[in-house]
């Protein structure tokens, strides 16, 4: 009978190859198998065992709202009423040791420390860097989807990853009156950082407070800061365009058009040939800037959630 225990940094050249045989479509180097652990916490990745290997493991973590207090294990959430959110990340198991239980099994042990830690839903993803993919490649994964469903998974939509080749980039158009693009100052992180936060992903924010300023290009309004722009931020994934995002009061003026074309650019002289990234909304409207820049969908994920109070 398989085993349960947690992840030790013994295990981590065994983990890194029994990840790249479970998913062969996104083979994890070490790199960002190491800024995936180190963003979720040390007791998130759970492994199963059989004959002294690993067969199977599950990355899940809960990440509490800003300003919450962490709740009392399998008691309520902390004292502001905000209960933290879920995330399973990544779950797998090796060939020889599928269709016998395990793949269950080391989901409903997450979904069993998740809730203990006060979460009130699960989502497919991660915050921050411990993002790994949106959902669930149903293309290359047909079984997963099935096996979240029967732990009580529901879909939650759909979206798209994109990619475009980087040989002709597109002339950037002029910022609108008032606006400048630029790559921050250290010292402008921490202000950026809060705009992001507050308009536009709290996730989104402790990627860019981390990130190298080079690789980051804002948008300014006088000193303000109305929008952004990276590429290469997460380890261990060259290439990766986003996040991206302007303020509300901004949006729909051509600053995002403006940081996407110009951060392509950037791209292209760093000497990457191809850009991509992994989420773009399942509607034509939400994708029209990206196609219009050249950008053409490659993979569909699917998004499940699961209820905690159901």
């Amino acid at each position: 009978m398989p085993r349960m225990g947690a992840y030790r940094p013994a295990d981590r050249d065994a983990v890194i190859a029994l990840w790249s045989r479970v998913f062969p479509a996104d083979p994890v180097p070490a790199e960002r198998f190491d800024a995936l652990l180190a963003a979720a916490g040390p007791d998130a990745l759970t492994l199963a065992w059989e004959d002294a290997e690993p067969a199977g493991f599950v990355l899940a973590q809960a990440e509490r709202p800003p300003g919450a207090l962490p709740g009392v294990a399998g008691g309520p959430a902390g004292a502001s009423g905000s209960p933290a959110r879920g995330w399973l990340t990544a779950f797998g198991v090796r060939d020889g040791s599928r269709r016998r239980g395990l793949g269950r099994a080391l989901i409903d042990a997450a979904v069993a420390r998740l809730r203990a830690a006060g979460c009130a839903t699960v989502r497919t993803g991660g915050p921050g860097e411990a993002y790994l993919v949106p959902g669930v490649d149903t293309a290359a994964y047909p079984a997963a989807a099935p096996l979240l469903g029967a732990a009580g998974f529901r879909p939650a939509g759909t979206v798209h990853g994109m990619a475009r080749g980087l040989s002709a980039p597109l002339p950037p158009a002029d910022p609108p009156a008032g606006v400048r693009y630029r790559a921050p100052a250290p010292g402008e992180l921490p202000a950026l950082a809060a705009m992001v936060a507050a308009a536009l992903s709290p996730s989104w924010a402790s990627v860019v407070r981390a990130a190298p300023p080079e690789l980051l290009l804002v948008a300014y309004a006088g000193r303000q800061p109305v929008g952004f722009a990276g590429s290469d931020l997460y380890a261990g994934c060259p290439g990766r365009f986003g996040p991206i995002g302007v303020s509300g009061d901004w949006r729909g003026s051509g600053i995002g058009r403006g940081l996407l074309d110009r951060t392509l650019t950037a791209m292209r002289d760093r000497g990457h040939r191809r850009a991509w990234f992994l989420w773009a909304p399942d509607s034509p409207a939400g994708q029209a800037m990206y196609r219009s820049a050249g950008f053409a969908t490659d993979r569909s994920f699917q998004l499940l959630d699961l209820d905690l109070h159901g």
